[in-house]
């Protein structure tokens, strides 16, 4: 199937590219909050779009959802793979995008604030927000294919009966 998309795809694409682009240069409250509304307007979007009549494409956008839903719960969750050794994908690319920062001193005194900057703080949501949005395109993109595969057994459950064979096995 040839994907389409209009003029509006491509400016909302644009606009979350720049949006992210500003927020993970400048790094403040203001670029990460811009990032994060913008990500829950996506998601109203989103759950607009899935309430819809079942189709093919609605099963795309009620797939997107489900999985940028199902990783929002996973990160906000306190399971075990918030410890040290197992971090969500977010995490890492929090980490890649985050600009060397000098050791904290060994001051005993030192407050969460003092030892993890604001910034860093800011760029794990900028972060979240675009690996969320990863993870349920993904999930909208496998969400048709099952789609399509319940249609085709419903289809063949429905099918009439070929004449010359029993309605039934016996």
């Amino acid at each position: 199937m040839k994907p389409r998309f209009s003029i509006l795809t491509v400016l909302a694409f644009t606009f979350w590219v720049a949006l992210t682009c500003a927020a993970c240069v400048a790094p403040t409250s203001d670029w990460s909050f811009a990032v994060y509304g913008s990500w829950c307007l996506v998601l109203l979007a989103l759950v607009v779009l899935a309430a819809q009549r079942d189709s093919y494409r609605t099963a795309f956008f009620r797939g997107w959802l489900f999985a940028t839903i199902v990783y929002a719960v996973a990160m906000a969750s306190e399971v075990p793979w918030q410890s040290v050794e197992l971090r969500m994908p977010h995490d890492y690319l929090a980490q890649r995008l985050q600009r060397p920062i000098q050791p904290p001193s060994p001051d005993w005194s030192a407050t969460f604030a003092d030892i993890v900057p604001w910034s860093d703080l800011q760029l794990q949501n900028v972060a979240f927000c675009n690996v969320s949005l990863a993870f349920g395109l993904l999930g909208g993109c496998l969400a048709p294919w099952r789609y399509r595969v319940l249609e085709r057994r419903a289809k063949q459950s429905t099918a009439p009966v070929p004449s010359g064979t029993d309605a039934a096995p016996t």
